[in-house]
């Protein structure tokens, strides 16, 4: 700086529209000197839940620029309606929400809103016994047109009320689903009627069945892993559509675990999820000495390149694990700023670091321990996400063209694989990689 070079310019986020072009976001930035313009903009902030209200006024300071927030059926329908089973109940939103919003857009940040299709009505699921059964977060059958009854009511009246915002561009995208899988009983009356159903469309009878796969129970299950992938990309196109004709320019991603779900039996197909979405949302994470790494920097190339093949648009990790849960250990700055670099190298547009919860000390015992330890504690990991951030920004326009670039090696993805040997499939990702 003594001999006349002057720092590099940081670009911002200032609130606004934020427009798609081939599956990469554009905003109008402004320039540490006070420049103006429209170029690709990187998204990097915290989740996901209320309690960090207090921090939005400080996160630009932290050069945070998103925030999750979820609302979710439950908080839209507290009680059955009086003439209808579902009649929505604003006083809530307009109470506890709505200002939260506005303080979104106060302080520039932008907001990813999850629909929480997890948090359903305790209420409907005593009406509806029937659709009950435990499959990860959710606690219903996704295949029972009851769930389709619920969810439609709750997005057609969420997202109507969401486009009444005097600002509705705040809103950066809505999430479908957090953590989607599908693991239903095969005792439920219901589902094993549906899956009879699919078996006689595909193989005209049990008789047919048993021609195709004899005695293999591999064949069998397999059957059962593809009726359940169809069962969740059917509820994706559900949620997707439901959106779209709700606000058809609102852009629309899931939170799927990409280096779990799809590797496990969990009816998850990122080539499915990436036809209903414009972002390839994920959940994934690269922690401090994972891995065989110092940072574990495979989930993240592996996840984005995978999804990326499969649609060439921008992923948002929407839950960004780059703290272990209950981590106890001081965390290296470094690693904070190489697992999120990294992850905008490999295509992703926006993180959503999990998660931001400040408390104090003596407070600790009192805290869920899957949140204690979080990034909100650690002052040296908030600079670090914050200089990633701004060199993201700063670089947006070279980080897309790399994203974009061809690529020189191409790798098989076999859905049929997947479903024989998951376990098998990933490890030779891993040792390729």
């Amino acid at each position: 700086l003594k001999s006349g070079r002057v720092l590099p310019a940081t670009w911002r986020y200032v609130s606004g529209p934020v427009e798609l072009k081939e599956g990469w976001p554009y905003a109008t930035l402004e320039r540490s000197d006070g420049k103006r313009e429209h170029r690709p903009v990187m998204f990097d902030g915290y989740g996901h839940f209320t309690n960090m209200k207090s921090a939005f006024k400080a996160f630009p300071r932290y050069a945070a620029n998103i925030v999750q927030l979820e609302y979710g059926p439950r908080s839209v329908f507290p009680h059955e309606g009086k003439t209808e089973e579902f009649e929505a109940d604003f006083s809530d939103y307009e109470k506890n929400f709505r200002p939260l919003i506005d303080s979104c857009r106060e302080n520039d940040l932008a907001l990813c809103l999850l629909l929480s299709p997890h948090y359903a009505p305790a209420w409907w699921l005593e009406k509806h016994p029937e659709v009950k059964t435990d499959s990860g977060f959710l606690k219903y059958n996704i295949l029972h047109p009851e769930a389709r009854k619920m969810m439609s009511a709750h997005i057609r009246n969420l997202v109507a009320r969401l486009r009444e915002l005097p600002h509705p561009e705040v809103i950066h995208s809505i999430c479908l689903q957090n953590e989607p899988i599908y693991t239903p009983d095969w005792n439920d009356a219901y589902t094993r009627q549906a899956f009879k159903a699919y078996l006689t469309r595909k193989y005209g009878s049990a008789d047919g069945l048993n021609l195709a796969a004899g005695t293999s129970d591999k064949a069998v299950n397999a059957e059962w892993i593809a009726f359940r992938k169809q069962v969740m990309d059917n509820w994706t196109k559900f949620l997707a559509n439901e959106v779209k004709q709700a606000w058809p320019e609102i852009p629309v991603h899931s939170k799927i675990m990409i280096m779990n779900s799809t590797f496990a039996d969990h009816a998850i197909d990122p080539e499915t999820f990436a036809l209903e979405s414009d972002y390839n949302g994920n959940d994934n994470y690269g922690n401090w000495k994972e891995g065989g790494y110092v940072s574990d920097w495979l989930n993240i190339a592996a996840g984005d390149e995978l999804q990326l093949s499969m649609k060439p648009v921008s992923v948002i990790n929407a839950e960004n694990h780059i703290i272990r849960d209950a981590e106890i250990r001081p965390i290296p700055n470094e690693h904070i700023y190489a697992a999120n670099f990294m992850q905008h190298l490999t295509g992703a547009s926006a993180l959503v670091t999990w998660v931001w919860v400040d408390y104090a000390p003596e407070r600790e015992s009192q805290i869920v321990k899957d949140l204690r330890g979080n990034i909100a504690l650690r002052p040296g990991n908030i600079i670090a996400q914050g200089k990633a951030q701004l060199d993201a920004m700063r670089l947006a326009p070279e980080l897309l063209r790399f994203s974009r670039s061809e690529s020189a090696v191409a790798l098989l993805y076999s859905p049929t694989t997947l479903s024989f040997d998951p376990s098998g499939y990933k490890h030779a990702l891993y040792r390729l990689y």
